[in-house]
């Protein structure tokens, strides 16, 4: 009997879930729709369960959580009634279940046991289970209908051969079986149930994705129902699980206008988006290669407008969450080989107990042990390495003898290829190979007693020469870390600040205002000034610049995109011996690949953000930290009369820059929220003031015609840090709908003046803005529907909710006291976070700690 058998409690591993009973039947009545998903599944558990509340708002949805919340989400505030997967009494020693199966595998073996509960539990008739990655477009009536006359429901992958060689053909469909699970109709009858029992003994054992072995998870064994439950009915209307692979016979029938499906011109009922990527939706599904979307143009619209919806709901955070199931409670990765060690123990496995559990006499010990059941004591195979040897026909080619002797080459692809390509932690892989090294005399023995053909005589001597090299490398190297180190201790501590001392633009800003930082801290300094092309130099305010950099550290203020014309035609003088740390800002969630040999160049990147922390450092083979950037800006009175303005006008303001991509500023959408919020009442302003607009006169012209009418005005001139200073504080509140920052230097510069601001809630600006000192705008996350440099089309960024921004600024002007409030809470957090004084003594910290390191990080080679 199992310990759930038993009544014990169920702990999975990583932590406890509070169960809660089931309600009854009273509130579900007797159809159902239902599902089953991981969490990294939320957004597409939220997009098939709106679309289907959209068609039967009187029909329950249930969702079977195979995973732990772990506080990713609250299931309360969900579109749909989630049952944990412990509510599940019906499954027989679920520590085996649980743990012998991949997600995959385990989210199709759990559906009888989940059927069989939903119908005991809350006395269903009927129910319907779809994949989650579904949409639906109209009601499923017939198929409600049907299953009044039919136990089973079952719909087939096609009914229309191929004929094209493209993949999957008909030899694929039939390994992965006729009838596609995704979705599935049952009756509660007793043919029904007899099926679900057969069902369950079947997938207890033997639901794994392996086609070699004629097994696709729980999809064969569903095709015995046409000859196991008599009545089984095949619904043939493809277009109740159109998908990828019916694509063929139904694509030309197919229109999708107005947020609506149609199939032969009539309301589809679902569209099955099974392996779609959201941010790469050209190739459809990773499962096939027959359609690209450049193949099917009139059904672009529906893949687009399925990647808006999951990004909306969440795609970009919850596809990230990790598997419970996926770890032993050490925080160790299970590889797969772990669980098919599992599953060939059979019974014998009883004696773990708990199998995702770690210590002494554990099944982790288990894998980590030799054949022979004990530790190592020198490396050599453990069982669990011994398990993939054996799964390996190319590497046991490659090593024929690391059966029996396991060392040098094979030693090198375990730690290396074989890490990767098996999922092992760094765990399994010490146990194994602990610190062998093998010498060269192991090389050479096992060269001459194996029949070696040409290639891999050469690809020996190829390796050996590369090692020789390497060595000589490597001692090269440290030659000259000896001598930067000495070098480097003869340099004075201080900074060379380089940057765009005398530019009138955000990073030109930032730049100076760092010197004030380095002043605050007493960190000797020098500064070389650095123009670019496009913007104007013409700030005055700093100006005894030099080309020497006597201090130990290079802090170079431009950003990645920059830092190949920064470095070319400095003497190497100018980065000898010194440690380089360049200033950078990303505005999106992936750094761009085209930067990646930005990095060369620095021993460190410092960036203000979490946001672009987490963006940079993903790219980054070099320390990214985060260091918070200096915001700088003198209180004024008002004088809102010499920008035109009466005094008792209340007036939004907004700044931006032409070069830093109109649609990421996305000013229209301020337009369109402030017409939304005021119209044309009187007394009430929005003052758009832009830089650079002739670089983009096109854009400019758009903006302006936009901006007609409605007590909206353009002011687009280069004004110096004192003129900028009196427009924001002669405006009331300032307001910016982007779509990503950085940062956000004009947002916290308002704050800093106790000025109301309403952003949108995404990206940098969070770093300092929350609920209680300023107005966050909700936002969905949506695609970059095409390239805007150097923004790459199918990254993702925010697009704001005009609506919530329009609520939110006649709060602030309706409810003076509130916006004051949290404009005040907002200047105090500012000043205390971002004075020069704070910020200069986390440079400084910085700084010394990188001065106590015994030498200088080794700076990578520019090829």
């Amino acid at each position: 009997m199992s310990e759930m058998e038993k009544g014990k409690a169920w702990t999975p591993p990583g932590g406890t879930v509070q169960v809660s009973d089931l309600r009854r039947a009273s509130r579900a009545g007797t159809m159902a729709v239902c599902t089953v998903a991981s969490k990294n599944y939320l957004a597409y558990l939220r997009v098939f369960s709106r679309s289907f509340r959209h068609h039967h708002p009187d029909i329950p949805i249930y969702v079977l959580l195979t995973d732990q919340i772990e506080g990713c989400f609250n299931p309360a505030e969900e579109p749909f009634e989630m049952i944990p997967l412990q509510a599940l009494d019906n499954i027989p020693d679920p520590w085996t279940f649980f743990f012998k199966y991949s997600a995959l595998e385990l989210n199709t073996a759990v559906k009888p046991y989940f059927f069989e509960t939903l119908f005991r539990r809350y006395g269903l008739q009927k129910l319907i289970f779809c994949d989650p990655d579904m949409v639906f477009y109209s009601s499923m009536d017939e198929a409600w209908q049907a299953l009044e006359d039919h136990p089973l429901l079952l719909t087939p992958h096609i009914t229309v051969p191929y004929g094209d060689t493209s993949y999957p053909g008909e030899l694929e469909i039939s390994r992965a079986g006729l009838f596609n699970l995704g979705f599935l109709g049952l009756s509660n009858s007793s043919k029904t149930m007899d099926f679900l029992g057969w069902w369950q003994h079947k997938l207890y054992d033997q639901c794994y994705m392996d086609p070699t072995q004629g097994l696709f998870v729980d999809q064969k064994w569903a095709g015995f129902a046409m000859v196991l439950v008599e009545g089984t009915q095949i619904l043939r209307n493809p277009s109740y699980n159109m998908a990828y692979w019916n694509l063929h016979q139904t694509q030309h029938q197919m229109d999708f206008r107005g947020g609506r499906l149609f199939w032969q011109g009539k309301p589809a009922v679902s569209f099955h988006f099974s392996g779609f990527d959201p941010l790469k939706p050209g190739p459809i599904s990773r499962h096939q290669n027959r359609f690209h979307l450049n193949d099917v143009p009139q059904l672009r619209p529906l893949f687009e407008d399925y990647a808006a919806r999951l990004c909306e709901a969440g795609y970009a955070e919850s596809s990230a969450w990790p598997y419970a199931f996926g770890y032993f409670e050490n925080n160790v990765r299970i590889p797969q080989e772990a669980r098919s060690l599992y599953r060939d123990l059979g019974p014998k496995a009883a004696v773990f107990g708990n199998p995702f559990r770690t210590g002494p006499g554990s099944f982790f010990e288990y894998l980590n042990e030799s054949a022979e059941g004990r530790k190592p004591s020198k490396p050599g195979m453990t069982r669990l390495v011994q398990k993939i040897y054996a799964s390996r026909n190319d590497v046991r080619e490659a090593f024929p003898e690391a059966g029996e002797r396991p060392g040098g080459g094979f030693f090198s692809w375990l730690r290396d290829a074989g890490a990767r390509e098996h999922g092992l932690d760094g765990a399994f892989v010490e146990a194994a190979v602990g610190g062998y090294r093998p010498s060269w005399g192991e090389r050479v023995r096992a060269f001459f007693k194996t029949r070696l053909t040409k290639k891999q005589i050469f690809i020996f001597l190829w390796t050996a020469k590369r090692d020789a090299l390497q060595l000589v490398r490597d001692a090269a190297d440290a030659a000259a870390r000896r001598i930067q180190a000495r070098r480097m201790e003869c340099l004075p501590f201080g900074a060379n600040l380089a940057g765009y001392f005398q530019g009138v633009f955000s990073t030109a800003e930032i730049t100076r205002s760092s010197v004030e930082a380095l002043k605050a801290a007493g960190i000797p300094h020098v500064l070389t000034n650095v123009s670019e092309a496009r913007h104007n130099h013409g700030d005055r305010t700093l100006s005894h610049f030099q080309a020497s950099n006597p201090y130990r550290f290079n802090l170079v203020f431009a950003n990645a995109d920059m830092a190949t014309h920064f470095w070319r035609g400095r003497p190497v003088q100018f980065s000898a011996a010194r440690t380089n740390i360049a200033l950078w800002f990303w505005e999106l969630p992936r750094f761009p690949a085209r930067w990646s040999r930005s990095f060369d160049y620095y021993q460190e990147i410092w960036t203000p953000t979490t946001f672009c922390l987490e963006s940079i450092s993903r790219a980054s083979a070099v320390p990214v930290l985060k260091m918070p950037t200096p915001v700088i800006m003198e209180k004024q009175p008002d004088q809102r009369e010499a920008f035109g303005f009466s005094r008792g006008d209340f007036v939004f303001l907004f700044c931006f820059d032409f070069l830093s991509v109109l649609e990421r500023k996305n000013p229209s959408a301020l337009i369109r929220a402030f017409r939304l919020a005021f119209g044309d009442r009187p007394g009430i302003h929005l003052l758009i003031k832009t830089i650079n607009s002739h670089h983009e006169p096109e854009k400019m012209r758009r903006l302006q015609d936009e901006a007609r009418g409605g007590r909206i005005r353009l002011l687009d001139a280069h004004l110096a840090k004192a003129e900028l200073s009196k427009l924001m504080n002669s405006c009331d509140a300032y307001a910016a709908l982007h779509r990503s920052e950085g940062f956000g230097q004009a947002i916290a510069e308002a704050m800093l003046l106790e000025k109301p601001v309403i952003a949108t809630g995404y990206s940098g600006n969070m770093e300092f803005m929350t609920r209680e000192n300023s107005f966050p705008v909700r936002y969905a996350l949506t695609p970059i529907p095409q390239d805007y440099d150097p923004y790459e089309k199918g990254q993702v960024w925010a697009d704001p909710d005009e609506a919530h921004a329009a609520e939110l600024m006649r709060q602030v002007h309706e409810d003076r006291g509130l916006a004051a409030q949290k404009a005040e809470r907002a200047a105090l957090e500012i000043r205390r976070a971002m004075s020069p004084e704070a910020c200069g003594r986390a440079m400084k910290e910085r700084l010394l700690e990188l001065s106590r390191s015994s030498s200088p990080q080794k700076k990578r080679p520019i090829n």
